[in-house]
């Protein structure tokens, strides 16, 4: 199964529903299908492994307490927004400089497989996930994660983020040439 088969928004909004009517199993579906871009997003505030993750346990403790205000649609909106906001309100709350811990390697396994497919050139040192994060407004870093780390299509990235199919591909565009110059410059490569 592709990522973009196991994740889609009518499998999120499913999900949710069920966890809505009570069902205990809902949950642990619900994380299967999103806890990989969720962290991806929550890496890309913390750029580190432990403080991502307990952003991403927040996470689903908070959609799970909140389900009852779940509206019934834009379910992967909804579980994304409530991530987004304990990513920023941690970052407020601590207001520190985190490091980027490219070595824990077994941790960023768990979550993203040792397929370099999966995640092409993410984690490796030259910290291509560190350079997006610092030159990419959340819109375009958001639209670059989803389709080249997941490779999720851009009708779904649409649908996701409430734009124009059109309009996702030119921000990913636009978010792949600033990278590559930042990294140039960085880099000299």
């Amino acid at each position: 199964m592709s990522m973009s088969d196991k994740f889609s928004g009518r499998k999120v909004d499913q999900y949710l529903t069920e966890m809505r009517a009570g069902n205990p199993d809902a949950m642990e579906k619900l994380y299967d299908c999103v806890s990989k871009p969720l962290f991806a997003l929550c890496y890309g505030y913390f750029h580190n492994v432990a403080d991502s993750e307990d952003a991403l346990q927040e996470a689903f403790l908070t959609i799970k307490r909140e389900i009852g205000k779940y509206n019934g649609t834009s379910g992967f909106n909804w579980v994304y927004t409530i991530t987004k906001n304990i990513c920023l309100k941690s970052l407020q709350r601590t207001a520190r400089v985190t490091s980027v811990d490219f070595t824990d390697t077994v941790s960023v396994d768990k979550y993203y497989g040792d397929s370099v497919l999966e995640v092409p050139n993410a984690f490796d040192e030259s910290g291509i996930i560190g350079v997006a994060r610092s030159v990419l407004n959340d819109n375009e870093y958001e639209i670059l994660i989803f389709h080249a780390v997941y490779t999720m299509p851009f009708k779904e990235i649409a649908q996701f983020t409430g734009k124009i199919e059109a309009t996702c591909r030119w921000q990913y565009h636009n978010a792949i040439n600033k990278v590559r110059k930042e990294y140039e410059r960085r880099y000299g490569k």
